[in-house]
């Protein structure tokens, strides 16, 4: 029985080392653990200051930079006042007193009235600007504008016909001497200068600019050229003691103006009294109000 207990006491005691070894080995396991666990943080920690202090110096340098950037603008605003407008705002128009400038959307824009083409078929400087025209753009629009306004001056001085008749609604008074010249509707051929002009605009500018330009010159080109005289037009050139009168009547329009020059006449309305159309008024533009004896 003895004999027994003493092994039973020898295995407890063998086991107990066993567990104590054990438990040992898991303590410097854990502690060798900790040790790289804290060199660990130790490396990170460090690597964290430098990288915090990298940071600090980066925000130091983009301090310096945005000064600089402000006092470059600030000088240059000083040169180019627009530019401190030139960043489109959060919500527009944002209409503010002191600038120059006001932003428009496109949708906003098509509801204005801007002008675009001029008597003389160049275009203003008004629309260039809007539609952002570049000068081939421009150039090559003005051609096709000016073209189709001499053809049509050509047509219309070659199918001019003098009329005997005094102008329409004018009695003439004394000292005064008037032709007038009744062309023809010319919406045929009118037809086929629009959809040549059409044809560069859209050509040259694409979908959305195009159809600005359209929109706002549609009516003085389709105007000039005839495209809707679908009657008559009539153009009386009257020479009075003091100069010339020019009036101008057609299907639901009619002008008129006045000027001691006739050069004046034809540089103010180049699109109605046009270089091709001056010689149909024969005599009339060969004497001088000027001097009564030759009246």
């Amino acid at each position: 029985m003895a004999l027994v207990l003493l092994g039973c006491a020898g295995l407890w005691w063998l086991g107990k080392q066993a567990h104590l070894r054990q438990t040992r080995q898991e303590r410097q396991e854990l502690a060798a653990s900790l040790q790289q666990t804290l060199a660990l943080t130790a490396e990170r920690t460090a690597q964290l200051k430098a990288t915090r202090a990298d940071l600090d110096g980066a925000n130091r340098h983009l301090v310096e930079l945005l000064q600089r950037h402000r006092q470059t603008e600030e000088r240059l605003y000083v040169l180019q006042p627009e530019l401190k407008w030139s960043t489109p705002p959060v919500l527009l128009p944002d209409w503010k007193p002191e600038s120059p400038f006001v932003w428009l959307s496109k949708s906003t824009l098509q509801k204005l009235h801007v002008p675009a083409v001029k008597r003389s078929g160049l275009l203003t400087e008004e629309v260039s600007a809007i539609l952002d025209l570049k000068p081939e753009e421009r150039r090559a629009i003005e051609a096709v504008t000016k073209k189709i306004y001499d053809e049509h001056a050509r047509k219309e001085a070659e199918l001019a016909e003098v009329s005997p008749n005094p102008p329409k609604g004018r009695k003439l008074r004394a000292g005064q001497q008037a032709v007038t010249l009744v062309v023809p509707p010319m919406a045929e051929y009118a037809a086929g200068w629009k959809s040549e002009w059409l044809a560069t605009v859209q050509e040259t500018l694409g979908p959305q600019r195009s159809d600005l330009l359209v929109q706002w010159s549609d009516w003085s080109v389709s105007h000039t050229i005839g495209l809707n005289d679908h009657e008559p037009k009539y153009i009386s050139l009257i020479q009075t003691p003091t100069g010339y009168s020019l009036e101008v009547s057609g299907p639901g329009y009619s002008s008129s103006t006045s000027s001691s020059s006739l050069d004046v006449l034809m540089e103010g309305y180049p699109d109605q009294l046009t270089p091709q159309l001056v010689p149909r008024f024969g005599d009339l533009i060969k004497t001088s109000p000027a001097s009564p004896a030759q009246n």
